[in-house]
């Protein structure tokens, strides 16, 4: 019995040897065979190749992208290790280009035009706006227009009234005509009116004359409390008092607001109605106090409403508000704007451009979005030169400012190079990625 245990724990034992001996005797073995097979280039060259569209992708050896299936890239292991230039300039496939969507242009020259930015509304003209109200005291009798935003014309009767003081205005007349008419010596009569008792002249000549000064005099009084002479005429002519005297519309408009109800009693001052000439409107925009040292009267406003769509109308700036809101820090600037078809409603908000002159000729311009800028610093993407593929260089720049869609270059570029437009975050993103100079510095 305890030979065989003796047997059996022999037998492991040898076992144990042989696997030992597989296992670390056999490893030069297994190393010299493994050096016989060849290395990937990247284990021998120290190349790393990427996806010029998915740069997260990273190879020891060449192949294709597991994503798009593009051919990969080698990119220099020291991100710029063969010269300052390889730093700030960066290669692409015309695969990878057109992938990107990047779109280039040329830098341009000439005469722009700074685009200020300012919000606005319609308002009423107060020159096109007339206020009807009371001169005297008394009771609204009945109300015509009784309602905002009608429109009205001239002459129109908006509501009538009853005032004692009105009344005993039109005796005061009534009683001077007729004692104009008793003690008339001679008249001279170009043209003559015959209503019910009263013959009246277009000229008189009274004994001495007083009667026709209390008559005008009682005449101008009622103008004063603003009957018109049609209605002064009718009360002569008629010879009794009016107990209810219409209030005419003073001018062509719309009503913008009512200040008195039927029955409502009034004295002097009170408001009826406020009514506008819309047939033009004034267009008033906000303009920033870092900006208003560069609004003059003549320069040109494209604005439009978004009522309005896409449709843009050009102005002038006519008045310039001389006084500063404390409170936001606006000024106000005014175009005047026909609106005769009554498009324009007051109140409408507007978002507008004042054109201002950028004062320099022969200026280098280029679309806004070619400029990366980063606070202290603005860079853009030029393609230079190449034989083969694309390549694009990062450039920092001095800029100035905007005009229109474009942004003025004072430093670091010349007219006609190319410069990305579209697509520029996407170049600078695989820059980072490859460790080289990009927006967001130079890497040393």
């Amino acid at each position: 019995m305890f030979k065989s245990n003796y047997m059996r724990y022999g037998v492991v034992l040898m076992i144990g040897l042989v696997i030992g001996y597989l296992i670390f005797g056999g490893n030069g073995a297994m190393s010299e065979d493994h050096s016989e097979h060849p290395h990937a280039q990247g284990d021998s060259t120290g190349e790393i190749w990427t996806c010029s569209m998915h740069p997260q992708i990273r190879q020891n050896g060449p192949g294709q992208c597991p994503l798009c299936g593009m051919d990969l890239t080698p990119v220099n292991s020291g991100g710029g290790s063969d010269g300052d230039a390889d730093r700030f300039s960066m290669t692409m496939t015309p695969e990878a280009v057109s992938l990107a969507e990047i779109r280039t242009t040329e830098v341009i020259s000439g005469v722009g035009e700074k685009l200020i930015q300012v919000p606005g509304k319609v308002v009423v003209p107060e020159t096109g706006l007339s206020v009807v109200s009371a001169q005297v005291s008394g009771r609204v009798i009945r109300q015509m227009v009784d309602f905002l935003g009608k429109s009205v014309s001239k002459g129109d009767v908006l509501l009538t009234i009853w005032s004692p003081e009105l009344i005993s205005a039109q005796r005061e007349l009534i009683d001077a005509v007729r004692s104009s008419a008793r003690g008339m010596d001679t008249a001279v009569i170009d043209s003559v009116a015959v209503l019910g008792d009263v013959t009246i002249g277009s000229q008189r000549l009274g004994g001495d004359g007083m009667d026709d000064v209390f008559v005008e005099a009682a005449r101008n009084k009622l103008k004063f409390w603003r009957l018109t002479e049609d209605q002064i005429l009718q009360i002569e002519q008629r010879g009794r008092v009016l107990n209810e005297i219409e209030i005419l519309a003073p001018r062509d408009g719309v009503v913008m607001s009512r200040g008195v109800r039927p029955d409502d009693v009034f004295t002097p001052g009170t408001m009826f109605y406020e009514i506008a000439d819309l047939s033009n409107v004034w267009m008033e925009f906000e303009v920033y106090e870092r900006d208003f040292g560069l609004i003059r009267k003549g320069q040109r406003v494209r604005y439009g409403a978004l009522s309005r769509g896409d449709e843009r109308m050009i102005g002038v700036v006519d008045w310039i508000d001389p006084v500063m809101d404390n409170e936001k820090r606006t000024t106000r600037v005014r175009v005047l704007a026909r609106n005769n078809d009554g498009k324009w409603s007051p109140g409408m908000l507007l978002n507008g451009q004042i054109m201002v002159d950028a004062g320099r000729d022969n200026m280098l311009l280029v679309p806004e979005s070619a400029v990366l800028w980063t606070g202290p610093r603005s860079v853009v993407y030029v393609q230079i030169d190449n034989d083969g593929d694309p390549k694009f260089e990062l450039r920092e720049v001095l800029i100035g400012d905007r005009v229109g869609d474009n942004r003025i270059i004072l430093d670091g570029l010349s007219q006609g190079e190319r410069i990305v437009h579209h697509g520029a975050f996407k170049i600078d993103a695989e820059f980072q990625l490859r460790d080289k100079a990009s927006m967001m510095g130079v890497r040393e």
